[in-house]
């Protein structure tokens, strides 16, 4: 397999010359890193804290997950962060605190005393 036909991202399983059309891009939830010297593909789990939506060339993921939301391995979007907890920071892949005592958190609370009326209040 010649790694070097494809862009960055995507891959080819043919082991002679291939057109634009034989490359495939890399799997959502995942990313692939090329090792041309070795014709090599590899497709990596997406890591914790970054969401992979396919297509997607290094361990950066497409983007961070934002605030408001969690990223655990192999997220192909950011999810909300679940009723009852906060999910303060950008970067992460699970809740960073319980709601604060007299205010609800709906899903998505980016903080444990939101005020929105939509994520909690």
């Amino acid at each position: 397999m010649d790694a070097s036909l494809c862009p960055a991202g995507s891959y080819t399983r043919k082991t002679t010359a291939a057109t634009p059309y034989d490359c495939t891009p890399c799997p959502a939830r995942s990313f692939c890193t090329q090792d041309v010297a070795a014709a090599r593909i590899d497709i990596t789990v997406c890591p914790v804290g970054v969401y992979c939506a396919g297509g997607t060339a290094t361990a950066e993921g497409t983007s961070t997950c934002p605030a408001g939301s969690i990223c655990p391995a192999g997220s192909a979007a950011p999810l909300p962060c679940p009723p009852g907890k906060a999910c303060e920071q950008a970067g992460t892949g699970a809740p960073t605190a319980d709601c604060a005592a007299g205010y609800y958190c709906l899903g998505g609370a980016p903080s444990p005393r939101p005020v929105d009326g939509v994520r909690g209040d």
